[in-house]
């Protein structure tokens, strides 16, 4: 009982935490512009308007110094600042998050700042997460390794996504809600909510397709609906890019990587594979020394070895583990992306870091109390 009660005021904590972080100790940075003005373009086109509204609000949300800093910090800066027609070639960055934008939008017509819902939003939504992960953590593991998540959840900075005005934390809403939702077997709810995913992050149509591979090879029952929910993921996915006019991959990846341009849309940059190769050996450099991937990396080794024998017993009974699902989704995830965008930044692979250990925990536990009771049943024989 005491033990239960020290896991719950270590997710209390945590919790609190995050929302702490989210309204005092904001990050504001670049992207706050962006999403403000993607925002407030729900309510009005006039690009001049648009960029008036925006820094006007950045204004009163960020101090001077971050203010100069944000508008004169570099010469890309000053343009964007200055010019209303190089800003309006950044919007469609941002645009492509409507479910991120739509709600702060939303929280801004309620009576909050907008600059403030940016990261309010990342706030609540690490908060509720937090929360799905404790409700899985008491489900599905014994206390020793209970009394570890939390540990876990700081050493991947968690509770620092908190922190941003972009949509990163609301991702990880969406994966660890589509993970307890599939852990609890509510698969018709789950393959109801993967295509809504993508508004937002379409990036995330990463993670939702290989998990609805899986529900169609291992939920036989209901292999009609992977089937409709990944045909609507694809309509979602194409509408967000031809209504929003999504530059392309190559453009995002040039001005992720290579350049910052002021007018990527009239003057669209053309990528090279000399510059696709530097980026992707900058990357993996930046993720061999980073502590997060090495433990990640570890969480793999160790769920190979817990698994291995069990593959040799039966070798599709082990397959369709979900915890072993989650471990090889989230490694497809991070895969693919890191050759789509190799960018070093830990919000983007913290979340699917923090999973796969979760899920090698989930799958430790249950071999553990398989032997328990195996153990249990021969004493009981004899």
């Amino acid at each position: 009982m005491k033990n239960r009660l020290l896991i719950f005021l270590l997710f209390f904590f945590l919790i609190l935490l995050s929302f702490t972080l989210s309204i005092f100790a904001p990050y504001h940075n670049w992207d706050m512009i962006g999403y403000i003005a993607a925002s407030k373009a729900f309510e009005t086109s006039d690009v001049k308007l648009l960029h008036d509204y925006t820094f006007s609000q950045l204004k009163t949300t960020v101090s001077d110094s971050e203010y100069i800093a944000l508008t004169t910090g570099n010469q890309y800066r000053k343009i964007i600042s200055a010019n209303p027609a190089a800003f309006e070639e950044q919007l469609v960055f941002y645009q492509i998050r409507p479910i991120y934008t739509s709600s702060i939008y939303l929280l801004s017509k309620v009576g909050l700042k907008i600059g403030f819902a940016t990261h309010l939003i990342s706030g609540i939504s690490i908060g509720i997460s937090l929360l799905l992960v404790y409700f899985l953590t008491i489900r599905f593991l014994s206390v020793p390794f209970a009394l570890t998540i939390p540990l876990f959840l700081l050493l991947f900075r968690i509770p620092n996504l908190a922190r941003y005005s972009s949509p990163d934390g609301l991702a990880f809403l969406a994966v660890i809600t589509s993970i307890y939702l599939l852990i609890t077997q509510r698969i018709f709810l789950l393959l109801f909510l993967l295509p809504l995913l993508l508004g937002i992050r379409t990036d995330l149509i990463l993670f939702t397709i290989p998990l609805m591979v899986y529900i169609f090879l291992f939920y036989k029952y209901s292999r009609l609906w992977p089937v409709l929910s990944l045909i609507f993921s694809l309509i979602v996915y194409f509408f967000i890019a031809f209504f929003w006019k999504n530059p392309g991959w190559t453009t995002i990846f040039y001005f992720t990587f290579v350049e910052i341009l002021p007018y990527p849309l009239s003057a669209p940059p053309e990528l090279t594979i000399n510059q696709y190769a530097i980026a992707l050996v900058n990357g993996f450099k930046n993720h061999v020394i980073n502590e997060s991937f090495l433990v990640y990396l570890i969480g793999i080794i160790y769920s190979f070895f817990v698994v291995r024998d069990d593959i040799r017993k039966n070798i599709m009974r082990t397959i369709c583990n979900p915890w072993l699902a989650i471990i090889v989704i989230c490694s497809i995830y991070l895969t693919l992306h890191f050759f789509a965008f190799p960018i070093p930044e830990e919000r983007f692979y913290s979340g699917y870091y923090f999973l796969c250990v979760f899920s090698f925990y989930a799958l430790l536990n249950e071999k553990l109390e398989l032997s328990r009771l195996t153990d249990s049943i021969r004493c009981c024989e004899q």
